[in-house]
C-alpha cells in the first residue's frame, strides 16, 4: 500500500511532464504527494532509446516516478489513431487500476497537437469507466491550445522557474531543436498578468508574483463533469475542494478544431464543423436505416413463410404435386438468396452512417464502444436467419425430389 496519496501524470511525449503543468506538479510534491509520471509515447521508432533516457533522468532530477509502457504507442500523425486511441485506454486504464491516484492531470482534449488530444480524451473514458479507482478529479494543461476554462492559478518565483528549467535540460536534443525553456518562462510571464483575469473575472488584479500557471479542473460527479471551484492552488487542500455547478460535459465530449481541420501543417481543405442540426439528421439518418433493415426483414420472412406453407400444402395434400413442390422450394431459395443480398448491402448502409453518427455524436460513440462485448445480433439477423431459411428449402426441394423419383 502507499504511503502518500499518488498524482498520475499523463505525458503524451517525453518531456511534456516539464512543459505542461510542472509548477503544479511540483508544489504537489513538495506537499507530499507521490507524482508517477507515465509517458505514453517516446516520439519516433528511431528515438525511442534516446528519449527513453533523457526522460529517466528529467524525472530523477524532477523526483518523480516514471512509468513507460512495455511497447510506447505510437503517436505520430501518419499511424492509426484509431489503434493508439484503444490502447491509450488501455494503457492509462490498467496503469491507473493499479496506482489507485488521488488525482489525474493531463492535456486538454482542444490543446491542438493530435496526440494531446487523443490522451485527453483516453483520460475522460478512463475516469468515466471507473478504472481509475474511486479518483474523479482531473486537472487539465494547454500548451498548443489555450485553455479556454481556467479554475486554478499556480503562483511560482524565479527559484522554482531555475528548477524546472533544470530538469527540462535532461532533454538535450529536444531541446536543441526548440528550446521549450522559452515558452516555459514566456507562458508563465504571460499567466501572471490574463491568468487571474481569465480564472476570476475581468477586471481581477494581476498576480503579484512573476510567474503563473494555469490548470482546468473537472471533477466527474454523478456521472456529470462539473468545472472546478475557481481557486489559487494550495497544495494542502488541492483535493478537497468540491466542485461548482457549471456542467461541461458537452465542451470535454464536442468535436476539436484538430479533429474538424486537421494538425498545423496538414489542414484539410473543405473542413467543417458540423452544426446540431446537421447532427440531428445525421441520427435520424441511422434510425431510417435501422428501420429499413428490420421492415425489409419483416417483408421476406412473411413472403418466405407463405411459400412454405403453399409447399408443404402441395406436397402433403391427397393428390401431391412434387414438381409444384419443387418449382415452389426453387423460387423460394431464389428469394432467399435476394433477401440475403439485399441484408448485406443494407447494413454496410447502416455501417456507414453509424461511423458517420460515432464521428459526430460523442455521446453516441462512448456507448457504443463500451456496450457488452459479444457477438454481432445485426450479423445474425442478416446471416443467420436466410441460411436457416435456405436449409428449409433444401429439404422441401430434397423431398420434393424424392416423390418424383
Amino acid at each position: 500500500m502507499r504511503e502518500t496519496q499518488t498524482v498520475l501524470h499523463i505525458s503524451p511525449h517525453p518531456d511534456d511532464e516539464l512543459i505542461g503543468a510542472p509548477a503544479a506538479l511540483f508544489a504537489l510534491r513538495d506537499a507530499g504527494f507521490g507524482i508517477v509520471n507515465l509517458a505514453c509515447g517516446l516520439g519516433r521508432s528511431g528515438q525511442h532509446a534516446r528519449r527513453a533516457a533523457e526522460l529517466r533522468e528529467a524525472c530523477r532530477r524532477a523526483g518523480f516516478e516514471l512509468e513507460l509502457p512495455p511497447e510506447p504507442i505510437a503517436l505520430s500523425s501518419s499511424d492509426d489513431l484509431v489503434r493508439a486511441q484503444h490502447g491509450l485506454v488501455d494503457l492509462i486504464g490498467k496503469t491507473a487500476t493499479r496506482l489507485r491516484p488521488a488525482l489525474i492531470v493531463s492535456p486538454q482534449p482542444h490543446d491542438r497537437h493530435h496526440a494531446h488530444e487523443l490522451v485527453a480524451r483516453a483520460v475522460r473514458d478512463v475516469i468515466v469507466d471507473q478504472r481509475a479507482g474511486s479518483c474523479s478529479r482531473w486537472w487539465m494543461w494547454g500548451l498548443w491550445g489555450d485553455l479556454p476554462l481556467p479554475t486554478i492559478t499556480v503562483a511560482f518565483d524565479e527559484r522554482r522557474l531555475d528548477e524546472i528549467a533544470g530538469a527540462l535540460e535532461a532533454h538535450e536534443q529536444e531541446l536543441g531543436r526548440n528550446d521549450y525553456r522559452r515558452l516555459v518562462r514566456g507562458r508563465a510571464e504571460m499567466n501572471a498578468t490574463r491568468g487571474p483575469e481569465l480564472v476570476f473575472g475581468f477586471g481581477s488584479a494581476g498576480d503579484p508574483g512573476p510567474y503563473v500557471e494555469l490548470l482546468t479542473e473537472a471533477v466527474l460527479t454523478n456521472g456529470r463533469w462539473l468545472l472546478g471551484t475557481p481557486r489559487r492552488l494550495d497544495p494542502t487542500s488541492a483535493l478537497s475542494e468540491p466542485p461548482g455547478g457549471v456542467e461541461i460535459g458537452d465542451w470535454l465530449y464536442r468535436e476539436t478544431v484538430t479533429q474538424c481541420y486537421g494538425s498545423p501543417g496538414a489542414l484539410r481543405e473543405g473542413a467543417r464543423f458540423e452544426n446540431e442540426a446537421q447532427r440531428d439528421r445525421i441520427w435520424d439518418h441511422r434510425l431510417h436505416e435501422d428501420a429499413q433493415f428490420n421492415q425489409r426483414l419483416n417483408f421476406f420472412l412473411i413472403a418466405e413463410a407463405m411459400l412454405v406453407v403453399a409447399a408443404a400444402q402441395v406436397l402433403s395434400s391427397d393428390t401431391p404435386s412434387p414438381w409444384l413442390g419443387a418449382g415452389i422450394a426453387a423460387v423460394g431459395l431464389g428469394l432467399t438468396g435476394v433477401w440475403a443480398g439485399v441484408n448485406r448491402r443494407q447494413v454496410k448502409i447502416m455501417r456507414h452512417i453509424q461511423d458517420r453518427a460515432m464521428k459526430s455524436l460523442p455521446e453516441f460513440r462512448k456507448h457504443y464502444e463500451t456496450r457488452p462485448k459479444g457477438h454481432s445480433s445485426t450479423r445474425w439477423l442478416r446471416d443467420g436467419i436466410p441460411v436457416i431459411i435456405a436449409v428449409v428449402w433444401v429439404i422441401i426441394l430434397v423431398v420434393a425430389i424424392t416423390d418424383l423419383v
